[in-house]
């Protein structure tokens, strides 16, 4: 199938700036709406399933979510929720954004926007959602594998369907948000830059590396100009750990890169090279570590002095602090359930799979805890550091925010109600809502 033959799927989502970007790229695309017969929704489902479909933008209104779940109308809606599963399954299964108002996640009445596309567009009106359709329609999201995105105007919905759109037609693969103050900040982007040479030099893959820099951090984006996934990014990555261990034996590193179809004076030097780099990392990592090893022992001595009574002997002020620092790379364990974990003068009070914070604001620690504890993903991690930069720029933060509304929405019912607000209220206001 060539380039020409796939298309983006918009659904209710024919808004100006996604088709403006469409059109200037040349991208074919096929506007479908929900407003319409259930044979249209199996044509509809028909298109995505096709394999000619690289993505979906969906924006769904309080009457879609009637028409999927056939709660509150009877017989009326029962041939379109007959069709939603497979519809929103083959939504689930390509790269997709599914837009919904805000106000539908937390349960309340709302004032919505007519669209752009009506006679008159913006003009305000009520809405209302029944709890039994809501509490349907996102059972339904659950059982199919799909995660909507929570917009609160139609502006902001269509900035958020726009940038989706060009993370989509880039192939973004990664994007990590590095904080300057992380230890092994500076060298975690040099491995990662490692690791792109390799991608491009021995796997021949296509690979470009882009981003933006702030005075609190780094965000490294990597793309793809081919075929490669994200998921095959993944797979990637325990290749290049197997070259990097091979690279203790230069001859058996440069004779794997040749029966991968390397040129033999191209491997030896690609080795060389990446040898010669390898053990500079790991000098510079070294040094990192005694020297952030130092800082906190003499910050740890200085602190026991000042207070007068030392709880531990000196000598044994240095055991601590290295034992703080004996696994730099993992990922620090969090309290068993019943325990109690203080973050940045919040307290998380983990109880079962209920989660609590006791004070008048929240903080983007708090927001990396909780998404350590439920094992958000690094991806979520990066669009809390990028939410917290001042310096980040608007469309990467309205994204973040989105992302990150999106996460606590779905772990709304392991949170406490207080909880849930403080955290929502620190994404409203970093987002500057």
């Amino acid at each position: 199938m060539t380039d020409d033959e796939k298309y983006v799927v918009l659904i209710g989502a024919d808004s100006g700036p996604v088709v403006s970007r469409l059109r200037a790229r040349r991208v074919r695309y096929v506007l479908k709406r929900l407003h319409s017969r259930p044979e249209n929704w199996t044509t509809t489902a028909r298109l995505i399933e096709s394999g000619a479909a690289v993505a979906a933008i969906v924006q769904l209104n309080r009457h879609n979510l009637e028409q999927m779940t056939a709660v509150d109308a009877g017989t009326l809606y029962r041939a379109h929720a007959d069709v939603a599963p497979r519809l929103l399954r083959a939504i689930a299964s390509i790269p997709h954004i599914v837009l919904l108002h805000e106000d539908i996640g937390h349960g309340r009445d709302w004032v919505s926007e007519s669209p752009s596309t009506w006679m008159y567009p913006g003009d305000e009106h009520e809405e209302t959602l029944t709890p039994e359709t809501r509490d349907a329609a996102f059972k339904l999201f659950e059982e199919t594998g799909v995660v909507p995105t929570f917009y609160q105007r139609n502006a902001e919905a269509e900035e958020l369907a726009a940038l989706f759109f060009d993370d989509v037609d880039n192939n973004l693969l990664l994007r990590l948000y590095i904080p300057a103050d992380r230890l092994y900040a500076e060298e975690t982007a040099r491995l990662l830059e490692l690791f792109r040479d390799w991608l491009v030099t021995a796997q021949r893959l296509q690979v470009r590396k882009a981003g933006y820099r702030t005075s609190r951090g780094e965000v490294v984006e990597f793309y793809s100009d081919g075929e490669l996934s994200t998921e095959a990014l993944h797979d990637h990555v325990s290749g290049f750990r197997r070259f990097v261990d091979l690279l203790e034996d230069p001859e058996a590193a440069t004779n794997a890169l040749i029966s991968a179809g390397l040129e033999c004076s191209r491997a030896q030097r690609f080795v060389e090279k990446n040898a010669r780099a390898l053990r500079r990392l790991q000098v510079d990592i070294r040094h990192e570590h005694e020297r952030r090893l130092l800082e906190l022992r003499q910050s740890a001595e200085a602190e026991l002095m000042d207070d007068g009574e030392l709880p531990l002997p000196l000598d044994a002020v240095g055991a601590v602090v290295d034992q703080l620092l004996n696994s730099p790379g993992e990922r620090p364990a969090f309290a068993p359930a019943g325990q109690t974990v203080s973050i940045t003068q919040q307290t998380f009070n983990i109880t079962g799979s209920m989660y609590q914070i006791n004070g008048p604001t929240a903080t983007a620690a708090d927001v990396v805890t909780l998404i350590g504890t439920l094992d958000g993903g690094e991806a979520l991690t990066t669009m809390a550091h990028e939410l917290d930069d001042p310096e980040t720029p608007h469309g990467r933060r309205a994204a973040a925010a989105a992302g990150i509304k999106r996460f606590l929405m779905r772990s709304r019912d392991r949170l406490e109600s207080e909880a849930f607000r403080l955290l929502m209220r620190w994404v409203e206001t970093q987002s500057g809502m």
